[in-house]
């Protein structure tokens, strides 16, 4: 997590460095809402086609496109190698280029799933680490922002 926010401090002095522009507000979601809907929104916002999906020869081209288009966003996207024991992935939100972090041990198919997830914790405006899903954690409000975390993941990456 550190060097997480060591690589979000450095980026954003580049940036402001370059002059480029990094706060895009993301829009921000209530856990009330239909992670199904809420998916289909950002699909359109963020660009997601079938078309462009049906070209992937392989996991790393999914990979690489999901997170182009989730730091069009306005996302922070980094691969870091840490055990996947720990996490597969987690997020911090910032007000401005709020960031996701991938195990780089990960499979490729694993990170699109756990880049949309986290995704989803940054549009609700909460961080997370995800631990082991347990049955007693599943009815936690934890469990429930896991549980909607995963749906809208599934949800953007199938189109309806």
């Amino acid at each position: 997590m550190r060097t997480a926010r060591r690589l979000h401090q450095l980026a954003q002095e580049v940036a402001e460095e370059l002059g480029y522009e990094l706060a895009k507000e993301l829009p921000r979601v209530e856990l009330s809402s239909d992670p199904v809907q809420l998916a289909a929104r950002e699909r359109q916002r963020l660009g997601a086609t079938v078309e462009a999906q049906s070209r992937f020869r392989d996991a790393y081209k999914a990979l690489w496109y999901w997170r182009d288009l989730v730091e069009g966003a306005g996302c922070f996207v980094f691969q870091l190698s840490f055990p996947l024991e720990d996490a597969r992935a987690f997020s911090e939100h910032f007000d401005e280029g709020p960031v996701i972090v991938l195990s780089s041990k990960d499979e490729p198919v694993g990170r699109v799933f756990s880049l949309l997830h986290e995704y989803a914790h940054l549009l609700l405006r909460m961080s997370g680490v995800c631990p082991e899903f347990t049955m007693d954690y599943a009815r936690s409000f934890e469990g429930r922002v896991e549980q909607f975390c995963n749906a809208f993941a599934a949800s953007l990456l199938v189109s309806a």
